[in-house]
């Protein structure tokens, strides 16, 4: 029996439902996806906009994500232009030229877009860019190049993409989440609330306000530039000019002549050419804004008739919805995923149960395995020579693990922390970019003046490091959960110790061993390859203790809070298969953790701790036949 069929419910048909749509369908190309909405293109919010990319109006959206799916999209948008598709989407590739009255830094995304520089204001620079006859007085300018992105284009080739893949369009008010309950909508449906300012009454989200933007649109052949100020921007458009604009709290719809005679008049007087313009249209769209930022987080909600959903909610892009659409599609189908990969193992436990068998053999479990003894941080370490890719790759569907049981409430449970960390180095090398800098939250390189200030207050020479915030999640509380999770479901369990793979197929049928042995490959497997890093910890009682402290160098110590303890190390001897406490070790240890933070004189010892890593010259991941 084959895993149940997927299926995806979608509110919403503006630019952010239709991405989610298209990334849906082509990662779940077998799933069955249907669109409800209001309105659909050319009546959405979406088809006001410019379509310029550029991010905007975004409220409390953290820096971090901002980047992430920022760039994503811009890299999409690079893609379809240089695959043929500009056109079809109303993508142009366009200078743009920003002036400003007051002194303003470069914003974080200028190394997104491309040839960003800061342009002289002097009137003579102000003359070659048109600006001469200005009456503002403009102090900072920006140059760059980027892209226009017309949402009523890009929407209507999804709409032509999904279409073709069976997707299904449904017109529908959605007032409350109560409404859901009255559509024939199958119990295991994910949804995906993509309503914008609807989510105001769907889901009941007070920080949302809408944020009224109202443009004209004029027909000139004379402008191929983007210009904008601190009151008004010029965005050429395939067919049109976009002039603009306005960012008022209101609800209001209606065209106001204000705004419409304000805009009109600081555009001209940017570029006069555009006072013979005709007009085409005047038009006002709500921009939904939260002040704590774009909502893309999971919940799971519970139908009057029991029936669980998973629901992704994906709004309050501001005015950012074209910058963002395609990134934040990513991580609702990384969301999606990661729901629809427990529910597999679920299913397929349920539907197997009295057809196949996983049995588990272990000679110990926790709290006596190796992984109970170490902090649980998440980062890559000792790994040999085995690929970045395949390093970013596993460690990140990793991160997103840990990242979906901390915000699905099992982080006291599991032992899962979110916590700043801080990695340093000696070498004289420095300390290189890390392949997982994107995986992390806030990766960011240490400057030369912290350098210095940290070298100085923990009596080393440091040459580089990265700041960030990463996840620990203790093996001694993870553990537990999992192997819970799989006995729950009908898997076995068997304490015992395996020295060759020929007592396990002993007596019993096997149709796939998975060798998760870690050092005792050495014997099982007979590989040579396999060898022991050997760390000594200690855990102490310092509960004031909340940053992660490492120190990459060869003779250097690390400082990792838990939810009880704090765990100073360590120790990476090679091929060391001593699991005593030794006292030189343990002096290592407290010196040098102590050199860091002074705090740690004299404070309670919980335990002193051996373990050995199981060393390879590369991670060893590949199947083989096994021959008794």
């Amino acid at each position: 029996m084959s895993v149940e069929k997927r299926h995806f419910v979608i509110l919403g048909a503006g630019i952010n439902g239709l991405s989610c749509a298209v990334r849906l369908s082509e990662r779940f190309p077998g799933a069955s996806i249907q669109i409800l909405s209001e309105c659909f293109s050319p009546h959405t919010t979406s088809d006001v906009a410019a379509g310029l990319w550029g991010p905007y109006a975004l409220g409390g959206t953290s820096e971090d994500d901002c980047r992430r799916w920022a760039k994503e999209t811009h890299d999409y948008l690079l893609k379809l232009w240089r695959d043929g598709y500009a056109d079809q989407c109303g993508i142009c590739l366009l200078p743009v030229l920003e002036f400003y009255e007051e002194d303003n830094a470069a914003p974080w995304w200028h190394d997104i877009v491309l040839g960003f520089h800061k342009v002289d204001t002097t009137p003579e620079t102000l003359k070659l860019l048109g600006q001469g006859s200005c009456r503002q007085n403009f102090t900072t300018a920006f140059s760059y190049i980027t892209f226009t992105c017309e949402p009523t284009k890009i929407m209507n080739h999804y709409v032509d993409i999904l279409q073709k893949r069976r997707v299904e369009f449904r017109e529908q008010r959605l007032n409350s989440m109560g409404c859901l309950e009255k559509l024939a909508i199958p119990p295991n449906a994910i949804i995906v609330n993509c309503l914008g300012l609807g989510s105001n009454s769907f889901s009941g989200d007070g920080d949302l306000s809408a944020v009224r933007g109202q443009v004209q649109k004029v027909k000139t052949g004379s402008v191929f530039h983007s210009y904008a100020t601190n009151s008004c921007y010029i965005i050429p458009n395939t067919d049109t000019v976009v002039l603009g604009g306005t960012k008022q709290i209101s609800n209001n719809l209606q065209i106001s002549p204000v705004d419409r005679y304000n805009i009109r008049t600081n555009c001209e007087s940017i570029m006069p050419s555009l006072k013979t313009a005709p007009v085409v249209n005047d038009c006002v769209g709500l921009r939904p804004v939260r002040s704590s930022g774009v909502r893309l987080a999971v919940e799971t909600i519970t139908f009057s008739n029991g029936d669980n959903h998973a629901i992704v909610h994906n709004y309050g892009h501001g005015g950012a919805g074209i910058t963002l659409a395609w990134g934040c599609a990513g991580e609702v189908v990384r969301h999606v995923q990661n729901a629809t990969e427990i529910d597999d193992m679920l299913q397929l436990a349920e539907h197997y149960y009295n057809v196949a068998n996983v049995t588990l053999i272990s000679e110990d479990v926790s709290p006596n395995t190796t992984g109970d003894g170490s902090a649980g941080l998440w980062g890559p370490y000792y790994c040999g020579s085995t690929p970045d890719h395949k390093i970013v790759k596993w460690s990140s569907e990793t991160h997103v693990f840990f990242h979906q049981l901390w915000q699905n409430g099992l982080a006291g449970k599991i032992g899962v922390c979110l916590q700043p960390c801080m990695r340093l180095t000696t070498d004289p090398n420095g300390y290189p970019e890390p392949a997982w800098k994107d995986i992390v939250f806030g990766c960011q390189r240490i400057s030369e003046p912290e350098l210095r200030r940290l070298s100085n207050e923990h009596g080393r020479s440091y040459t580089g490091g990265y700041h960030f915030a990463t996840f620990t999640c203790e093996p001694s509380g993870l553990l537990p959960y999992l192997l819970n999770r799989f006995t729950a479901v009908g898997g076995k369990f068997i304490m015992s110790k395996v020295r060759h793979f020929d007592e396990i197929i002993l007596n019993r049928p096997v149709d796939l061993i998975v060798n998760c042995s870690g050092l005792g490959s050495l014997e099982l497997a007979s590989d040579k390859a396999v060898l022991p890093i050997r760390g000594q910890v200690a855990r102490v009682s310092a509960p004031w203790i909340y940053e992660i402290i490492l120190d990459d160098s060869d003779d250097g110590n690390y400082i990792i809070p838990n939810c009880e303890t704090v765990v100073l190390g360590g120790t990476h001897q090679m091929n060391d298969f001593n699991r005593n406490v030794t006292p030189n070790d343990s002096r290592f240890i407290f010196d040098g953790c102590e050199r860091k933070l002074p705090s740690l004189r004299n404070v309670k010892t919980t335990n002193e701790w051996v373990g050995l890593r199981p060393g390879r010259d590369s991670v060893r991941l590949e199947l083989e036949q096994y021959q008794s």
